[in-house]
């Protein structure tokens, strides 16, 4: 039996609570489209679009997410976070203003591993581009091993 081997998988999103506001007023601060949106109110619904019967949203929410990477010659975890704050620069200004309305805002990276020797690396650009933002910056790591 040939042994199947998986590609590391790299990913992030920046969300942004938008309080009490729509998250629509976001999007038009921004001149950026969101990968997705949450209305304080509607019905929750899980990872695959179901509704989850008697559950609703107590927030607003503004997501713009990153599609997934796969590992393969200098792609690690950094590259979509680099591509995230790309992005970010390209309105640094209206992303500040932003940040500054709503403080509840962070980025998610995740990774899935399934090598045995999992490695990113944060160079000080990327940091300082991050200070910039002043934004929270989680990490959501898994190892799948066999």
């Amino acid at each position: 039996m040939e042994e199947i081997v998986k590609n590391n998988e790299y990913g992030c999103a920046l969300y942004i609570n938008s309080a009490d506001d729509h998250p629509d007023i976001v999007s038009k601060m921004l001149g950026v489209t969101p990968s997705e949106i949450v209305i304080k109110g509607t019905q929750k619904v899980t990872s695959t679009n179901r509704l989850i019967e008697g559950q609703f949203y107590d927030y607003n929410l503004w997501t713009l997410k990153i599609p997934r990477k796969n590992y393969a010659n200098d792609i690690y975890l950094n590259n979509p976070l680099e591509e995230l704050l790309k992005i970010l620069r390209q309105k640094e200004r209206f992303f500040v203003d932003v940040f500054k309305k709503y403080p509840v805002r962070y980025i998610s990276c995740y990774a899935y591993f399934y090598d045995f020797n999992p490695y990113f690396l944060l160079d000080k650009a990327l940091i300082k581009d991050l200070s910039v933002f002043d934004i929270d910056l989680e990490f959501d790591l898994y190892y799948f091993s066999e």
